[in-house]
């Protein structure tokens, strides 16, 4: 007997398929699992979640387009300033370069009229000292030291050279670089070649103002030291330059 027979009419069960909705449903759950048959409510829910997500991710993306948009407004800011700030370092640069040259030319002002003081006075304190001026006090400037007068002068002696150094203050430093200065080869060489420096030597300093150690240092030094108002406070140490060793 055939195979076929066993199976009910074909067209019979096409027919109840199409038109008998309870059969339809009956054959559907029959043939798909209860998976396939949840199917459309996961595909639903998944995209519904794709749609969160979207949305979660758009989010995202305005809130690091705005965070972006805020760092670059603050570094525009902080650029502002930077530039504000070196533009204010430029001016008080200026100010300050400005003040230095002020100051410099107050400073040479100021030491220009302490040497003239220290000559009037000189010229008038040296005659009691039966001192007699040969020449005018000439300052006298190489590379990086200066002598403020050098001049030769004649006492009951004979002829003599006067080295004098100007200071409004004066202290014990003041002292031991001006001994230091006298006692340099190099200087006297240039003293003895451009103003013919030789034989006797005194070295003076005069000064407007003493530190408490000045009086002191130059007894140590051999340094004559000149106050505007007592005169001679200290009495140099003569020197014969020609018997020293440079």
């Amino acid at each position: 007997m055939s195979d076929h027979k066993a199976w009910p009419d074909w067209d019979e069960f096409v027919r109840r398929l199409r038109e008998d909705p309870a059969f339809r449903e009956a054959v559907r759950r029959q043939v798909l699992t209860e998976d396939l048959l949840n199917l459309p409510a996961v595909v639903s829910r998944v995209l519904n979640l794709q749609g969160q997500t979207l949305e979660a991710v758009r989010g995202m993306a305005a809130a690091v387009e705005a965070f972006v948009g805020e760092v670059r407004t603050a570094f525009g800011r902080v650029e502002a300033q930077i530039a504000s700030l070196a533009e204010q370092v430029r001016t008080l640069a200026k100010k300050t370069d400005d003040m230095d040259r002020t100051l410099s030319r107050h400073g040479q002002f100021v030491g220009v009229a302490l040497e003239d003081r220290a000559r009037d006075f000189l010229l008038r304190w040296l005659p009691t000292r039966s001192l007699r001026l040969l020449t005018p006090l000439y300052r006298v400037a190489q590379g990086n030291w200066e002598i403020d007068g050098v001049a030769e002068a004649e006492d009951p002696k004979g002829r003599v050279w006067l080295l004098v150094e100007v200071k409004g203050r004066l202290d014990r430093g003041d002292i031991r670089r001006f001994a230091r200065k006298i006692r340099s080869s190099k200087v006297r060489a240039i003293l003895r070649s451009s103003l013919g420096v030789r034989g006797r030597v005194q070295p003076w300093v005069w000064a407007a103002v003493l530190g408490w150690s000045a009086e002191e240092e130059a007894r140590k030094a051999g340094v004559g030291l000149i106050e505007p108002r007592f005169g001679a406070l200290v009495e140099p140490t003569e020197r014969v330059w020609e018997d020293e060793r440079p």
